[in-house]
């Protein structure tokens, strides 16, 4: 165009400069080296001229174009509230007097009156007060964050805290306005908080200790898809976490004073056991011997016919051995002892001496199924007198 205005092709017109390159008057396609699309546009208006055309030429065309335009009447015959009605709506909105109607306009109406007639008229929305709304939102935040016992956190995707409730002083020692200018990682670990971002998954009832802060707290997580946000509340359950070891550890200390009761108990038991095997082994001992003693305290010199005193293998008090079955006196060879003869007797004795009546007691077999019997020589004093209660 330049190239063209310097040689002299344009001529008495307004030139607007603003044209970038590759657009529609300096397109791709265009030679502007020897073809100048303003020339061109310049040539067509001289050419082409500018006054109307003529009735006769336009009267057929005419006559083909119908005209006509029907218009019916489709204006809105919408409901009209009463005074009451509109008074209603408008305390939805806490705009209880007329001082309260602010008619800013933000609403898209131009009076509060107006936007509570679009109400009735299911046009509009209580919330689309906007006054309203914010005093509502700046009220309800407000009395969460300063009255909640509980520390309230909101993060955003980049972990910048947006939200921290002032009871997280208490326990981070960091006041609201120093935490939102930080990141969550520089106050605890992010770690759940990702997963959360990460999984869109909530987390609910969890324990998570901060040893640095000496605070246990029980955790809930939830994302929030509209805000692309996480609110997260944590509750101080420090002292139930303390009195619950305390718990356990009491807990600890009876199951092992239990231990020790029970090991000092077998230990005692064992003890016991010990004497009595003790005792039960020595007065065993001690009743063999009397027994022996007794046996021994009633031999004589010897047995009928020069016979040794022997020792029965095996045969023994409490050996099991079957009950005495009588008393066998000693005589000649071959002949069986008669009515008051004691056995054991070697020869009979004189006038002048006196009598030691001795023999022997069949004590039995010392195995009661079968084998071979036993005697045990026994002295007179060894045998109960007749008419007692038995041999001993």
């Amino acid at each position: 165009m330049c190239r063209s205005m310097s040689r002299g092709e344009i001529k008495g017109c307004f030139i607007e400069m603003n044209m970038c390159s590759g657009g529609c008057i300096k397109g791709p396609t265009v030679d502007d080296e020897f073809i100048s699309r303003f020339k061109v546009k310049l040539d067509m208006e001289e050419s082409i001229s500018r006054e109307p055309a003529e009735e006769r030429q336009m009267e057929p065309v005419w006559e083909n174009v119908n005209f006509r335009k029907r218009f019916e009447d489709h204006s809105p015959r919408d409901p009209q509230p009463t005074e009451e009605q509109i008074r209603e709506i408008l305390r939805m909105t806490n705009k209880l007097k007329p001082e309260d109607e602010l008619n800013c306009g933000a609403c898209g109406y131009p009076t509060c009156r107006e936007k509570a007639i679009a109400v009735f008229q299911h046009k509009a929305e209580v919330s689309m007060c906007i006054p309203f709304m914010h005093e509502k939102a700046e009220s309800m935040a407000n009395l969460v964050m300063e009255t909640s016992p509980n520390i309230v956190l909101i993060v955003g995707e980049d972990m910048r805290i947006m939200e921290y409730s002032d009871v997280g002083e208490k326990y981070f020692g960091r006041t609201r306005s120093q935490a939102l200018q930080m990141y969550l990682y520089e106050l605890i670990d992010p770690v759940n908080f990702q997963w959360v971002f990460d999984t869109h998954q909530n987390i609910h009832g969890k324990r998570v200790n901060y040893p640095e802060y000496n605070l246990s707290t029980l955790q809930n997580i939830v994302y929030i898809e509209k805000e692309n946000a996480v609110l997260a509340t944590f509750i101080d359950i420090t002292r139930e976490e303390e009195l619950a070891q305390e718990e356990y550890e009491r807990k600890l200390e009876t199951i092992d004073l239990a231990q020790k009761v029970i090991h000092k108990q077998m230990m005692v038991a064992q003890e016991i056991a010990g004497l009595l095997g003790e005792t039960t082994a020595e007065t065993k001992t001690t009743l063999t011997k009397l027994c022996h003693s007794l046996l021994e305290d009633g031999s004589d010199a010897g047995y009928a016919g020069g016979e040794r005193e022997r020792e029965i293998p095996g045969v023994q008090l409490g050996s099991g051995a079957v009950p005495l079955k009588g008393v066998m006196t000693a005589g000649a060879p071959g002949q069986m002892p008669g009515a008051g003869q004691i056995p054991g007797a070697g020869h009979m004795p004189g006038a002048g001496e006196q009598k030691k009546p001795t023999g022997y007691v069949h004590i039995g077999s010392a195995n009661p199924g079968g084998g071979k019997s036993g005697y045990v020589h026994l002295s007179n004093v060894d045998l109960k007198k007749p008419g007692g209660s038995g041999g001993r």
